[in-house]
């Protein structure tokens, strides 16, 4: 937690672990994101007292952190210590921008006297994503009547994006001919000395990333931009911006709207802006808040996330009973679906 969840000056809202275990199993997720949840409270403890580990409402630790740097340190040396790879277990951000947002004069304070307007925001955000590309989502990273912003920040992800698969076509082009020059025995074209040079820094780069490029896997997703309502997806989809979706079953009123939410997200959503190649239904996240009802009726959020085809599921930290019985539930039918032959395992989440 930070923003008006922490007591520290952290003004981004939450940070959450996204596992993607291969071959993917929701078992296994629930098993990392366990583990790491568990391996933060040891770590906040040993740094800042046993009062560090009490959780809020949705299981999640509120340590008294200054900047997003210190959180993602922490919960990137988190998912270390529980054995994980930043590639096995990437990181989502809800900003929750509008918190910190000065209608006014159009400007960010994302630091006490640190304002920021949404151009330079913008910039921070792609820096951030260039470091940190286990990054998989932003969440809310501008104000929902921002429009300048979301749509600046989309463009420059797109430029950065076309540039890298630029950059990776060559460097694949340039490999395979000096793989093809060495098989015929120095015959035919010499490669170039900067071949093999170029060829190693692109497996390097891809190596480090966990792909030819970050970004084709970065969700914009709204949340209070959309607040799951079809005509705000309406109009604020066309901006060409988030290409993700929170839906929060306590905002739609009943299932039929939320399914009604999602249409309209499809039916918007402009696909060159896409960006994650993910069927536009799992650029879907079912959020379950506090505010919801517990027992067997939160329960039910898991059967629903299942059958809106949700891509994503935001339940809240593993620590509590009532989160506890989401991640079971999910497990069951994971179980459930395989045992009628209607699951089968596979890289994708």
């Amino acid at each position: 937690y930070g923003g008006r969840h922490s007591a520290g000056k952290l003004k981004f809202q939450e940070f959450h672990v996204v596992p993607h275990p291969r071959p993917y199993s929701v078992r296994e997720a629930v098993r990392m994101a366990s583990s790491v949840h568990q391996q933060l409270g040891v770590m906040l403890a040993a740094k800042h007292g046993v009062a560090a580990k009490a959780v809020g409402e949705e299981g999640a630790y509120a340590p008294s952190v200054d900047t997003y740097d210190q959180a993602l340190d922490l919960l990137e040396e988190a998912i270390a210590q529980a054995g994980f790879t930043l590639q096995e277990c990437g990181i989502a951000i809800d900003v929750c921008a509008g918190n910190f947002y000065n209608p006014d004069n159009g400007k960010y304070e994302i630091a006490n006297n640190q304002n920021k307007t949404a151009e330079e925001f913008s910039d921070i955000y792609v820096s951030l994503l260039e470091a940190r590309p286990h990054i998989v989502a932003l969440e809310d990273p501008f104000a929902p009547e921002d429009e300048a912003g979301w749509v600046a920040l989309r463009k420059k992800l797109d430029i950065k994006l076309a540039a890298r698969a630029e950059a990776a076509t060559a460097a694949a082009a340039a490999a395979a001919d000096a793989a093809a020059a060495e098989a015929q025995g120095g015959e035919g074209r010499k490669p170039a000395a900067g071949d093999a040079a170029t060829a190693a820094a692109a497996t390097a780069t891809a190596g480090a990333t966990g792909s030819a490029s970050a970004f084709p896997a970065v969700l914009l997703a709204g949340d209070t931009l959309f607040r799951s309502n079809p005509s705000l997806i309406r109009e604020r989809g066309r901006w060409g911006a988030a290409n993700a979706m929170v839906l929060k079953p306590s905002q739609t009123g009943t299932c039929t709207d939320g399914a009604r939410a999602r249409q309209a997200l499809t039916r918007v959503h402009p696909v060159s802006s896409c960006g994650s190649g993910a069927p536009l239904q799992a650029n879907v996240c079912v959020a379950a808040r506090s505010a919801e009802s517990g027992g067997g009726e939160l329960e039910l959020l898991a059967d629903y996330a299942v059958g809106l085809r949700a891509g994503w599921v935001k339940f809240g930290g593993p620590a509590r009973g009532d989160r506890a019985l989401l991640y079971n539930r999910l497990v069951r039918i994971e179980e459930e679906l395989r045992e009628a032959g209607r699951l089968q395992d596979t890289d994708e989440a």
